[in-house]
């Protein structure tokens, strides 16, 4: 019945062999080092995978919203403008070309863009002013709007420095146990530079 379990000898039923004792703890030990492994890679790795994902996402935003305004950018300051209650980390401005209307009436648009940052979130507030000018010459109208826009959360710090006709902006992110420094070298349009 049991003769796969053990060999007979002279009619004298023995047990395993030390041997093949010693293969079957190996073999079991192997199997379970693969459950163990693979239940830790369910477990673990998508958070950390997860993580990764949400910095790079941040990353990538960060990258687009500032590598535009520098490019668009006339003027360019670092630093919190005291007379706000913001923290003010990068302020960018610039005065869009004239556009006309079907009836002769000139706008002139000018941005002003603030990068705020509150420790843990960088935000973009812009303000457009838009002039309109009658076929004269004459001011007609101007307009004001306003908006904010959340650009990046996890946000551990963040510096702009103008140099060599350009702007380098490092941002740090921190999420979990996920640290990313990205540095940004962006060169502006130099038709619009003052």
């Amino acid at each position: 019945m049991m003769g796969w379990m053990f060999k007979e000898f002279n009619g004298i039923s023995r047990g395993f062999a030390l041997i093949e004792l010693v293969v079957g703890i190996g073999i079991t030990s192997l199997m379970l080092t693969g459950i163990v492994t693979s239940i830790h890679q369910l477990v673990f790795v998508p958070a950390k995978v997860g993580a990764n994902s949400v910095v790079m996402q941040q990353a990538q935003n960060c990258s687009y919203w500032i590598c535009n305004d520098v490019k668009m950018m006339q003027t360019f300051n670092t630093g919190d403008i005291p007379t706000t209650v913001e923290n003010e980390v990068l302020t960018f401005s610039w005065v869009c070309e004239k556009r006309t209307d079907s009836y002769n009436n000139d706008y002139i648009d000018t941005f002003l863009v603030y990068y705020l940052y509150d420790g843990s979130r960088l935000s973009r507030y812009e303000h457009l002013h838009t002039d309109t000018y009658n076929s004269n010459g004459n001011l007609i109208s101007s307009t004001d709007s306003q908006k904010t826009t959340a650009i990046a959360e996890h946000v551990s710090g963040i510096e702009g420095v103008f140099n060599n006709g350009g702007l380098t902006v490092s941002v740090n992110f921190s999420y979990g146990d996920t640290q990313l420094r990205r540095t940004y070298d962006i060169t502006p349009r130099t038709n619009l530079m003052n």
